[in-house]
């Protein structure tokens, strides 16, 4: 077998995984899992691949993320906490203005004082459901669900949850009308 020169070689694969996605098929060529674009089987040994390069730079003391040098408090780099913190902080404006951008019972603005609720009061159950806590990316993915979700301040959100479900300024609102 003679010489292959490797940017040929590499020029061909890449047209081989072009017709592929072209296709609809994985880049491998098999089908593709459901709203993947990948298949299972590159899936999974796609996570092996992050699993093990994780496991190597946690040994080395290097940032799990680019690799680079860590201090020993954190398990990535400053870099790439600043740089997950400004997409949380991105992603968190997207999903509140999605929902109203204000506190549906005090009206509150300052979207470091708001979050997001579950009207009928079972967020543990739903993360349990959804296996997951990152409910900003779960809200984002399935498409800003309206009917089971508000925006309240977090002093709206733990008053519902001391108060039996009613926030206290509704609770009082319903005893000023009453009286």
């Amino acid at each position: 077998m003679g010489y292959i020169d490797p940017i040929v070689q590499r020029n061909a694969l890449r047209a081989i995984k072009s017709r592929h996605k072209a296709s609809g098929k994985c880049r491998c060529g098999r089908p593709v899992a459901k709203g993947r674009k990948r298949c299972i089987a590159c899936i999974g040994s796609g996570k092996k691949w992050i699993a093990k390069r994780q496991n190597e730079r946690r040994k080395l003391g290097l940032c799990l993320v680019c690799g680079r040098n860590v201090d020993s408090r954190f398990s990535a780099c400053e870099h790439c906490r600043e740089t997950q913190k400004r997409h949380l902080q991105r992603l968190k404006r997207e999903v509140i203005s999605a929902y109203g951008g204000k506190c549906s019972c005090c009206g509150e603005s300052e979207v470091a004082f708001l979050t997001i609720d579950h009207i009928r009061s079972n967020g543990a159950s739903h993360r349990r459901e959804i296996k997951t806590n990152r409910i900003y990316s779960w809200l984002k993915k399935h498409g800003f669900p309206t009917s089971d979700f508000q925006v309240l301040c977090f002093n709206c959100n733990c008053g519902r949850h001391v108060n039996g479900g009613i926030c206290p300024h509704r609770s009082a609102r319903l005893a000023e009308r009453a009286g």
